[in-house]
């Protein structure tokens, strides 16, 4: 690895680098982030995907996860908004990690 980095940035390895790391960002194909319950692991919920921005995001993630833990989901699927907002809703299936993301890969495919 340290000769790899050398290669690129001598600078670095100077100071006798012992390792390196690097985060990834991505984002998913609807560009969305994934909210919700693991269709697979019971009682694992999932809130990623923000591709760069959770801080940004992170008082509406509070909001929808905890509203989700402790069954405050409206019946037609939304969690509404907190004051001065309570009069909006936000549709959970848009951040479903169990959503389809077919047409949205078929859309951007090369």
């Amino acid at each position: 690895m340290q000769q790899q980095v050398g290669t690129f940035a001598p600078k670095l390895v100077a100071g006798n680098l012992i390792g390196t790391t690097a985060g990834l960002y991505a984002t998913t194909p609807d560009h969305n982030p994934i909210i919700g319950w693991d269709p697979y692991r019971h009682g694992l919920m999932h809130a990623c995907g923000f591709s760069g921005h959770g801080l940004m995001h992170a008082p509406i993630t509070a909001h929808l996860v905890r509203a989700m833990m402790t069954g405050q989901v409206n019946s037609d699927n939304t969690v509404t908004l907190p004051e001065p907002f309570e009069e909006r809703k936000i549709r959970l299936s848009t951040f479903s990690p169990s959503r389809d993301f077919t047409a949205q890969v078929e859309n951007n495919a090369l």
